[in-house]
């Protein structure tokens, strides 16, 4: 309704718009036409006429006494006459309300007969008699041109009449128009101020409404963020408080099968391990859930300091060697370039490389390789990059990988079970460096994993001068040998992966 309204209202608009230079013309041609019609060429008609009669007169009176005073009438008269004649507007004048009446034919020969008059006037002394009968037939003739000139002039005017008479029946009908086109348009007008009062009623009651939404959702987003402060507050005091027995577990396990407390069996000393070893991961989970519920709290500080990120992948595969060697895997580092020194936290940044590291080796089957590169990023910024042959992600899954105890379900997946933790906190230990994480994974090649730390935590100056460790060797970097080195293209920028 209220298009349709301001639809109606555009048309009589524009179409109000556009006709009004048409009237403002029809008005001009309407005064135009009223100057024409308003009897001008009758006066200058009338005007000669009335000097042709005088001069007749004067003539005639001139022959019944003829005197000075006659004679000097009929000079005066004639030269009425022809100053009437010479006054007269042609078309060219600037009277343009006339119809230019000097342009008839009849004045000349009106003029031709006052000027024979004018040219005999020097018998008024020898042969009066002969040239007042003569000027008396010469100005009869004169006037009877006149009257010919008032029938034209009659005529024309008439036709004027007519046409004016035209062009107010004409502006009449387009005024009608004109009229029902501004009725419509007050009406269009009152149409849309009816529609925006109404709407802007409804405007009104539906900023209420959304004002109390919006009451309704700050209320519950601050509830949400107050349990969600209280679960990480729980997990992080159960964690704190599961530490305590633990540590204890651990080593009294490690006492026994030590054989501090006496020699045990074969299957005591296989229980005391398989104790020993679900301790660890029980400690490893929890500490895990403790620095995820403190990184979503935001209670996780970083202790920056200047480090060698290179070094720590270094280290990093060196702790990792037997892992990587009892899953059959090859694995190479390439931090040739030599990439500056970055401002961070060593412990967490270990942390990170050391979960990529573990989800390479647990994704990638007997024979597969892994990569490891640190290289400086083309707008100044560093790039570590875990490159693995392992199964792959595809691509609806990657989203999910990011989330906590989210896990993707496939084969190779479920023969090693975890937590879903270590992604989702190597990416809020990445964000808390103001990093990024990137992942490009084709299923059944393998998944490149880019983490990218700004340029404003790289130091070019200082190089690498963190906790010193064993470089890896070897036998641990090249388990299948050189042959497999070459499978891994150098990593791409964060940017090139989605």
């Amino acid at each position: 309704m209220i298009k349709s309204g301001k639809v109606v209202w555009a048309v009589c608009f524009i179409l109000l718009l556009s006709s009004t230079p048409l009237l403002v013309r029809d008005l001009l041609q309407i005064e135009r036409a009223v100057e024409q019609t308003s009897g001008a060429d009758f006066w200058y008609e009338g005007q000669l006429k009335r000097e042709l009669l005088r001069l007749k007169v004067a003539l005639i009176e001139a022959k019944l006494s003829r005197g000075e005073a006659t004679i000097a009438a009929i000079r005066r008269h004639l030269d009425l006459a022809f100053s009437r004649l010479n006054t007269l507007p042609r078309n060219k004048s600037s009277a343009w309300h006339t119809q230019g009446i000097a342009d008839l034919p009849e004045i000349d020969l009106i003029r031709a007969e006052l000027e024979s008059v004018d040219a005999e006037m020097p018998l008024l002394e020898t042969r009066a008699s002969e040239f007042l009968d003569d000027a008396v037939l010469r100005i009869d003739a004169a006037m009877e041109h006149s009257q010919a000139v008032a029938i034209k002039v009659v005529a024309r005017q008439n036709l004027l009449t007519g046409q004016m008479q035209a062009v107010f029946h004409w502006f009449r009908i387009k005024l009608s128009f004109y009229a029902a086109g501004f009725v419509a348009l007050i009406m269009g007008l009152a149409y849309l101020m009816y529609r925006h009062t109404r709407s802007e009623a409804g405007l009104r009651a539906a900023y209420h409404r959304v004002a109390e939404m919006t009451g309704g959702l700050t209320k519950a987003r601050d509830d949400a963020i107050r349990a969600n402060r209280a679960k990480s507050n729980f997990l992080a005091n159960v964690s704190h408080e599961l530490r305590t027995p633990l540590n204890a577990i651990i080593g009294f396990s490690e006492m026994l099968g030590g054989g501090y407390c006496g020699p045990l069996t074969d299957k005591q000393g296989e229980y005391v391990g398989d104790v020993h070893v679900a301790a660890q991961r029980l400690l490893s989970l929890i500490n895990d859930i403790l620095d995820l519920s403190k990184l979503e709290a935001g209670k996780h500080e970083l202790t920056e300091e200047v480090i060698d990120l290179a070094e720590i992948v270094r280290q990093s595969a060196h702790d990792m060697r037997e892992e990587i060697r009892k899953a059959g895997l090859t694995a190479e580092i390439d931090a040739a370039a030599a990439p500056p020194a970055v401002l961070g936290d060593a412990p967490k940044l270990r942390q990170v490389v050391d979960n990529l590291l573990a989800n390479a080796i647990k994704f990638t089957e007997d024979g597969g390789a892994i990569r490891m590169s640190v290289s400086q990023s083309g707008d100044g910024g560093v790039e570590l990059a875990v490159a693995d042959t392992g199964i792959g992600i595809e691509k609806d899954d990657i989203p999910k990988i990011f989330k906590p105890f989210e896990q993707i379900e496939s084969d190779r997946a479920r023969h090693h079970k975890g937590t879903g933790l270590g992604l989702p906190l190597v990416k809020g230990l990445v964000e808390l460096h103001d990093g990024t994480i990137a992942v490009n994974s084709t299923p059944g090649v393998g998944t490149v994993v880019i983490v990218k730390l700004p340029p404003d935590r790289v130091l070019p100056a200082a190089r690498g001068v963190g906790s010193n460790g064993d470089a890896v060797d070897a036998a641990a970097s090249t388990h299948r040998g050189g042959a497999d080195a070459g499978r891994f293209a150098r990593p791409r920028a964060a940017n090139d992966h989605r």
